[in-house]
């Protein structure tokens, strides 16, 4: 391997080690878990609703709402496509080796993937820097800085776009970067061309890279069309630029060859018009190519905001109700760079010496460092306008990540100076800027630490306490922190009180728990990953290694196997932080987790669960791959219409509904989905698993095409009666599923509490399948049952699994367990069942 690939595949394994040993394997934001719907959705199922999180949106303000109603009712991301599709290979890469047996969770797992793209963009920082002129070890420590020392560490451990937004800004300006000098070398060779025309469609690839970095941009947050329009300008003006430089070259050729030769020829006409042909031809193809995928991006989000919300223009958030660029600039301008609370400057110091390095960074780069300047000023702008210009709970500036990486450029000429020794203009340079420039970067490191080591939304909530917060509407409250006599209440500072006041509690590391316990396997693989990955070789941090060295030297390295060591000890960090991940006390709910293995083994492949468990949402995220879609609410959802559409549609499009709760009794009034569920589906199995209750649901669909047959049976004691007029069951049912049963009946008379009970009956008489209920399932009583009126009963059966062919008889009748030995009410013709019918199981 080349010795330049060498360093940037050890540079990305070691940023992805450091990510993955500060990852704490745990949400921090409503919108990571929007997004991370989407992606288990795309990646289970192939649909792209997150009706799993439904729940979230009746939540106390606007702010914290990430998703919207389609209009069949069920819940979308907002969010842009982009960073959840993106991260559908890696989800499907840790579900394959969890489906052999590995304890590792999906969510945990995902929660990984923005520490491969942001690695990822470090690397790219690196060739962007090596591509415009500078040594190797200049992009080496560029890279180290944006990746260790500014706010793209935390937020590599997040599951927000923000990464990849970052990612698609530099590999943007990188094609541009690449498309310019091309255009400039173009230029310098016209004179030449002139005598020897060679075909003008050099590097085209750099346009489509160009714009395959504008279109992840637009598709991770449609906004960020302000800056691929600042892009295309760019292209604009390079090709104008190259174009003026090379009909001026031209032109000077052209009087030269006059001198020589004063008489012009239609031949040489001829090659001056091919030539210019040539170019627009090549300048055509280059906008073409950095306008395909951007085509292509625009359909797609078109296409994703129909399938959505039923119209190409909707994204889903919610202006009617406060969303927009409603702040007044000044405020959050002031906010997003100076303040305390989200300052910029605070929480990544290393860019105040972007700022000071931004002149020599133009004077060697003019067009770049304008486009930067320009990029900044749009998103600075157009996120000091957002109504929520804070982020809600965040570290730092979040909008401006994707900033981040082109900020971090902006020190190269002073660090390639640095480096080189060649700073001239006295102590200053020779000794105090070193020491200023070093003394920002530990500070930069040290301020990220302290984010990823303690859990920072510990922090924001001691904010709203100190800065007294409307709970019901925290967000009309906004951002605490604001003036600098606050400072002190910087998240900054913060997170320093918060490690010592109580390090462990706060913790925010996988691999320490909150009782204390110290997962050491953790510890000792990282520390010897990280070990080897800094000793397998050269990092090109010396002197005098400038790139064309480096390209002069043979592609056999002196330590062919530090990649692949490096690589290894990657694979080793990762499997380990999973399986230890996947063993966290939040994650290990041993009730949630028998409920979901009864689950995954028993359900069909087109049933679908239903959660009432908002506070254990993370549990099925983590551990459930069957790929049965889950609809989870609260207890109160069904006051909702959206909620009551999709659950109408879901007991037409699956035959089972497995139901959860968490802490709630059965037939608890305030639980409005399993009232709705008792009145429209019906109950198999109720059983208890620790604190979880899963209950087992038939639905319409398994009725099939059975027909009510009449019936016209009574059922009575001395004081009460209730008439039988109707039985309606499938005709046939399967092993393993659940047969629903409809029984269709009158109350004439009853005082008791009378109860169902409903058998299915073997050849031999004896019950393979019963189920003993009050009616609605407990959410109603005989005795208040309306007279007279005629009612219908909802039952199901669980089938055995192995429950041999045949037909079977299917009982049902009513008894009294007021009474001693609960007797049965007894039939006009002195029995006490009644024969609603048979059932074929093939």
């Amino acid at each position: 391997m080349h010795i330049h690939r060498r360093r940037q595949l050890i540079l990305f394994c070691l940023l992805f080690i450091v990510y993955t040993l500060t990852n704490s394997g745990t949400f921090h934001i409503v919108d990571e878990v929007s997004l991370f719907a989407v992606t288990e959705s795309v990646a289970q199922r192939g649909e792209v609703d997150t009706n799993a999180i439904a729940w979230s949106q009746w939540v106390n303000s606007p702010g914290e709402v990430l998703g919207s109603f389609g209009p069949d009712g069920e819940v979308y991301s907002k969010k842009g496509p982009a960073p959840a599709f993106l991260a559908v290979p890696w989800y499907l890469f840790v579900r394959l080796f969890a489906a052999l047996g590995l304890p590792w969770g999906l969510l945990q797992g995902a929660l990984l993937w923005n520490g491969i793209v942001t690695a990822a963009t470090a690397v790219l920082l690196w060739s962007t820097a090596v591509r415009m002129g500078y040594p190797d070890r200049v992009g080496t420590l560029l890279s180290l800085i944006f990746g260790l020392a500014t706010i793209a560490w935390p937020y590599a451990n997040h599951l927000f776009g923000e990464p990849l937004s970052a990612f698609g800004i530099l590999l943007c300006f990188y094609g541009l970067v690449r498309i310019a000098s091309s255009s400039w070398r173009l230029a310098v060779r016209a004179e030449s061309e002139t005598h020897n025309p060679q075909p003008a469609t050099r590097n085209p690839q750099f346009a489509l890279l160009s714009g395959l970095g504008a279109a992840l941009m637009l598709t991770t947050v449609t906004a960020h069309a302000l800056l691929v329009g600042v892009f295309g300008l760019y292209l604009l003006w390079t090709i104008w630029r190259g174009e003026k430089a090379t009909m001026r070259r031209s032109q000077k050729a052209k009087a030269g060859s006059a001198i020589r030769n004063p008489q012009p020829t239609p031949s040489s006409h001829h090659l001056t018009t091919t030539l210019h042909q040539s170019r627009i031809t090549h300048y055509a193809l280059r906008i073409a190519l950095f306008a395909l995928p951007l085509l292509l991006a625009g359909t797609l989000l078109l296409l994703y905001n129909a399938a959505r919300f039923g119209h190409p223009l909707d994204t889903g958030y919610h202006f009617d109700s406060g969303e927009g660029f409603s702040t007044p600039f000044g405020q959050g301008f002031w906010g997003l760079i100076f303040s305390p609370y989200r300052g910029v400057f605070w929480h990544t110091p290393v860019f105040v010496l972007s700022v000071l390095a931004f002149p020599a960074f133009v004077r060697r780069h003019r067009a770049p460092g304008l486009l930067i300047a320009a990029l900044s000023a749009v998103l600075v702008t157009m996120y000091s306008l957002w109504w929520m210009w804070w982020g809600g709970f965040a570290w730092g500036p979040r909008f401006l990540v994707p900033m981040t990486p082109l900020w971090i450029l902006l020190l190269a000429p002073v660090l390639e100076k640095m480096m080189n020794k060649e700073l001239r203009l006295g102590a200053w340079d020779r000794l105090a800027q070193p020491i200023l420039y070093s003394s920002f970067i530990v500070l930069s490191f040290l301020v990220q630490i302290s984010s990823v080591i303690v859990n920072y939304v510990n922090y924001e909530i001691k904010l709203r306490e100190i800065f007294p917060t409307d709970w019901v509407d925290p967000l009309r409250f906004g951002p605490p922190a604001q003036g600098l006599a606050d400072l002190a209440f910087s998240p900054v500072f913060g997170q320093w009180r918060l490690m010592t006041e109580n390090f462990v509690a706060n913790s925010d590391l996988v691999w320490l728990w909150p009782d204390g316990t110290v997962q050491w396997s953790v510890v000792i693989v990282g520390v010897v990953a990280l070990a080897l990955t800094l000793g397998t070789g050269d990092w090109g941090l010396g002197t005098g290694d400038r790139r064309g060295d480096i390209e002069r030297q043979s592609s056999v390295v002196r330590r062919p196997s530090s990649g692949a060591l490096s690589v290894l000890a990657v694979v080793a960090v990762t499997a380990v932080w999973l399986t230890v991940a996947g063993q966290h006390p939040i994650y290990t709910v041993p009730g949630y987790r028998a409920v979901l293995d009864e689950v995954g083994q028993a359900a069909g492949d087109d049933d679908a669960l239903v959660t009432i468990a908002p506070y254990h949402y993370h549990i099925p995220m983590n551990w459930f791959g069957r790929g049965l879609p889950i609809f989870g609410y609260a207890a109160d959802s069904m006051d909702r219409p959206e909620t009551v559409a999709v659950l109408t549609a879901a007991l037409a499009d699956h035959p089972q509904i497995w139901y959860v709760t968490a802490g709630l009794p059965p037939s608890d009034p305030a639980n409005t989905v399993e009232r709705w569920l008792a009145e429209h589906a019906y109950k198999a199995d109720d059983r208890w698993f620790d604190d979880f209750r899963l209950v087992r649901y038939a639905t319409e669909r398994a009725l099939g095409d059975g027909e009510v047959r009449p019936l016209a049976e009574t059922l009575a004691n001395d004081a009460n009666r209730v008439a039988v007029t109707g039985a309606r069951l499938p005709t046939s049912a399967a092993a393993g599923t659940t047969l629903p049963v409809e029984i269709r009946f009158r109350v004439e008379n009853v005082s008791a509490p009378l109860r169902w009970f409903v058998q299915l009956l073997g050849a031999d008489g004896a019950p393979v399948a019963l189920l003993d209920t009050a009616p609605l399932d407990g959410y109603a009583s005989f005795s208040v049952l309306p007279v007279g009126v005629e009612l219908v009963e909802r039952a199901g059966l669980v089938l055995p699994t192995n429950i041999g062919s045949g037909e079977y008889r299917l009982i049902a009748g009513i008894y009294d367990p007021t009474r001693e030995g609960a007797p049965r009410l007894q039939t006009q013709g002195g029995g006490d069942v009644l024969d609603l019918g048979t059932v074929q199981i093939p």
